[in-house]
């Protein structure tokens, strides 16, 4: 457990099982504004509003926990607002059937608005703070990459402006990074990504053959991650071998579910390779696939990448 504070949810487990609790109420929401005919005063009074009611609760305690890496983020703002317009349609169609007087119809209707507005509130809360986050760690990465000019023989230096790089989409400099930083040797744990990315790197800039070789060293390295299977998958995409890219986000998101320990919590783009899958099957005509791809995203709280 990592423990940073005396309080009960100021460790990583606690936090962990909120975020859990917050993905559970998540799914089943999105699951019944899914659904062809959803129940908004039978299902929806008894079941969606009070989860919404509980995601505001969670979101503020990880708020005010001061989460390092906030786990219990509510869902974007523009998600809960789809929500909210969809829910008080809904009601509106309904409510009549049950005969309200006038004063319990608007005051429920009320009460309703408000609990969709303070989760609402609590998105934006969590937008501002991530606002401030990128502004602090963008001034790190500037400081770093300050310091780290001209340390061409220190690959773990090499290896973390590379990084810093990929995350800013400055994909030449990263792979120049990248390969020097292999060409002086890492530790066996930290080849699987640098060639992974690498690859990944290298496909940006269409140089895709060489973005194979890599991503196969990647997967037959010691530190293997399934999601390394998408980085490969991703190239038979963009080269048009479209079997080939099937089968490889298939492997991904197979080895993912068969994960354990840590290989199970570590997969930071299974809604990416999801959304990638989802074009594959498009492009193979497998519309009913590609929309189970498409879901599954909402389910995971993500949105696809060309719309971020």
């Amino acid at each position: 457990m990592g423990t940073w504070g005396a309080g009960v949810f100021e460790n990583d487990d606690a936090l962990d099982f909120v975020a859990d609790m917050m993905d559970d109420l998540f799914k089943t929401i999105e699951t019944f504004f899914a659904g062809e005919e959803p129940s908004f005063i039978e299902e929806g009074e008894g079941e969606i509003i009070p989860r919404i009611k509980m995601m505001s609760m969670l979101a503020r305690l990880g708020r005010e926990s001061g989460d390092p890496i906030i786990r219990c983020a509510p869902p974007e703002q523009a998600t809960i607002e789809q929500w909210r317009t969809s829910y008080l349609a809904g009601f509106e169609e309904e409510i009549d059937d049950y005969d309200p007087d006038d004063e319990y119809r608007d005051a429920r209707r009320a009460e309703i608005e408000a609990v969709f507005d303070e989760l609402i509130q609590e998105a934006d809360l969590l937008d501002e703070m991530m606002a401030e986050a990128e502004k602090e760690q963008v001034k790190q990465e500037d400081e770093f990459l300050a310091m780290a000019e001209g340390l061409d023989d220190d690959s773990e230096v090499l290896l973390r402006s590379a990084e810093i790089y990929t995350g800013r989409q400055e994909w030449k400099k990263a792979v120049d990074r990248y390969q020097r930083a292999l060409e002086l040797g890492l530790e066996d744990e930290e080849l699987g990504f640098a060639y992974n990315n690498l690859a990944w790197s290298l496909a940006q800039l269409e140089e895709y053959k060489e973005a194979e070789d890599y991503a196969r060293k990647a997967i037959d390295s010691e530190s293997s991650f399934p999601y390394f299977y998408g980085t490969l998958g991703y190239v038979f995409y963009r080269t048009g071998k479209m079997e080939e890219a099937l089968a490889q986000y298939d492997r991904a998101l197979s080895e993912h579910d068969n994960a354990e320990g840590e290989d199970a919590l570590f997969d930071p783009s299974l809604a990416e390779t999801h959304y990638w899958r989802s074009r594959v099957h498009d492009d193979l005509g497998n519309e009913e696939a590609c929309e189970k791809d498409l879901m599954m995203i909402k389910l995971l709280g993500c949105k696809p990448p060309d719309e971020e």
